[in-house]
């Protein structure tokens, strides 16, 4: 409704962008509070790893010349990975997910994505070892009662 006021006031989000091509990072460094990437465009399983977290790094550097040039603090913008989509196999094993999170920090992300791995396609995965890592990577108890992993 067009005049309407609400009270106390309307809560603004994050805005985040998902870009790898110059237009959008630029759009990112000026207007986003976070950088998205998904990694490499196309198949999930047609790179290995080493190429792609060289890519993600490469991603990163582009960025940091696009905030060099238009002004932009780099360390202030908030930069996400999704790993899942291009990782294969990622959510079968807590150390490999623990390991993915930990190269993507290094590599100077701010924020990664896993998703909840589903029973088969590209996110197919084991529940209890995802959850395991979770716990890992938070510091919560491994005790922590998820929920059955048999559900989705």
């Amino acid at each position: 409704m067009v005049g309407t006021r609400l009270v106390p006031g309307c809560a603004r989000p994050r805005f985040a962008v998902a870009a790898t091509g110059p237009r959008g990072m630029r759009l990112a460094a000026a207007h986003a509070a976070i950088w998205v990437t998904n990694g490499p465009v196309g198949d999930p399983g047609a790179m290995g790893e080493r190429a792609l977290f060289g890519l993600l790094a490469a991603q990163l550097e582009r960025l940091r010349a696009v905030c060099e040039r238009t002004g932009r603090d780099f360390s202030g913008l908030r930069k996400l990975v999704h790993v899942s989509r291009f990782l294969d196999g990622l959510c079968f094993s807590a150390e490999r997910i623990v390991d993915a999170v930990g190269r993507c920090a290094e590599l100077g992300f701010t924020d990664v994505v896993v998703a909840h791995p589903r029973r088969e396609g590209v996110l197919a995965g084991d529940p209890a070892a995802f959850e395991e890592a979770v716990c890992r990577l938070t510091g919560a108890p491994a005790t922590t009662d998820l929920g059955d992993p048999a559900r989705p």
